[in-house]
C-alpha cells in the first residue's frame, strides 16, 4: 500500500476535543469539501496550538505564519507531520512518517 497524503485541518481546541471524543473530524465549520479531499490511508493533524513554527516548510513567512493557515485545511510533507506529531507527543505517530 502506497502512503497517502498528509493534511493540516485548522480547528478549534473545543471542535477537536468533540471529534476525538464523538470518533468524526469536521473541517471549514461542517463543510463537505475538506473532507471530500481526504482518502483512505490519509493522515490529518488537526491544528489548535502554535508548534514548531521555524522548522515547518510550508511557513514561508515566519512573521505572518497563519497565512499558510488561512483557508482551514492545507497539505503538508512527511517531514512536517513528523515534526508536529513530536511536538505533541504523539511518538507512534512521529515514528511512523520518519
Amino acid at each position: 500500500m502506497t502512503p497517502g497524503n498528509y493534511w493540516i485541518g485548522v480547528v478549534s481546541r473545543a471542535h477537536t476535543q468533540l471529534g476525538v471524543a464523538g470518533g468524526f473530524v469536521q473541517l471549514g465549520h461542517g463543510k463537505r469539501a475538506p473532507l471530500a479531499r481526504l482518502r483512505a490511508g490519509d493522515g490529518i493533524v488537526l491544528y489548535s496550538p502554535r508548534t514548531a513554527l521555524d522548522d515547518l516548510s510550508f511557513v514561508a513567512d515566519k512573521a505572518h505564519w497563519g497565512t499558510a493557515l488561512r483557508f482551514g485545511q492545507l497539505k503538508i510533507s512527511t517531514h512536517d507531520l513528523a515534526l508536529i506529531a513530536r511536538a505533541m507527543g504523539c511518538a507512534a505517530l512521529a515514528r511512523a512518517t520518519a
